[in-house]
């Protein structure tokens, strides 16, 4: 993506952050910036220059309040509140919301029949167990539904399956009914939330299951951050978060090293006149 496309994807971004901030605002519901653009925040001042995307935290309870808020408060016209319920065609155990107008392609969604507007990332987070053989069977039970309604979708997915693993997902896919698939993703998703544990995770992150796990304690104390023009909240302990998930994180990858997502195509509808107030040099 060209530099100036890039800008001009992260403006209508904060517009969509500030929306997603404006509504937990009204209705004291906690939010915190997360994974690469809490990375951004702490090292860049904003978004990583060759970063796509925007992510923010919730716990479930909070979540489940932000996708009840969106209900009123979102404006419908010009934005989408993207999940499972609202999109037949979107697999993700998270939600987005999507700029309606907009279109960007990534290659895990090429070819889902799902709405593809511009978008910010809201991850519920979820208990896990104690117990390190229940904490495994929660990892597999997750990793196996969220595939399968994936590969049941159109969706492809980043990493390379095991050949008998893609043959098994492939034909339960076409036996089980979309419902019954999602029902038990979310039952996986949410199995430990009616204890509080000492840990939770996001919900289908980037990172996978172990990587992403975080003390819930963490969840109860947040800080404000700048963020490019603007600030929102994150985790207070957000230097030993960012340790834990990129090591020695002030420290710029390799540019081969440095993630981005396959977009495949960007079209800006009728906001491709919007001019880029605040440029970064």
């Amino acid at each position: 993506m060209e530099n100036a496309e890039l800008q001009k994807l992260h403006k209508l971004e904060l517009e969509i952050a500030a929306e997603i901030r404006r509504i937990c605002e009204k209705y004291r519901i906690r939010y915190f910036m997360i994974a690469g653009t809490l990375l951004g925040a702490v090292r860049h001042g904003g978004f990583i220059p060759w970063d796509e995307d925007m992510d923010f935290g919730m716990l479930r309870a909070d979540f489940d309040s932000f996708i009840a808020a969106c209900q009123e408060e979102l404006d419908q016209e010009k934005y989408f509140l993207q999940t499972s319920e609202t999109d037949p065609g979107y697999t993700y155990a998270f939600a987005k919301i999507r700029l309606n107008g907009t279109r960007i392609v990534e290659g895990l969604s090429e070819e889902a029949a799902a709405h593809q507007g511009i978008f910010v990332d809201i991850f519920p987070f979820d208990h896990v167990p104690e117990n390190r053989i229940l904490r495994r069977l929660h990892e597999r039970e997750r990793y196996v539904w969220k595939n399968l309604l994936a590969v049941k979708l159109g969706y492809h997915n980043g990493q390379k399956r095991a050949k008998s693993l893609q043959k098994l997902l492939g034909a339960a896919a076409v036996v089980l009914p979309v419902g019954f698939i999602r029902k038990q993703k979310d039952r996986a998703f949410t199995r430990y939330n009616a204890r509080q544990t000492k840990t939770v995770v996001t919900a289908e992150g980037s990172y996978r299951y172990y990587r992403e796990m975080i003390p819930y304690r963490w969840t109860q104390k947040l800080c404000r951050m700048p963020f490019e023009d603007t600030e929102f909240f994150t985790f207070a302990a957000y230097d030993t978060y960012l340790k834990e998930m990129y090591g020695d994180y002030m420290e710029l990858p390799p540019e081969e090293q440095r993630n981005k997502h396959a977009v495949l195509e960007v079209d800006f509808g009728h906001y491709a006149e919007t001019e880029l107030e605040g440029k970064r040099e």
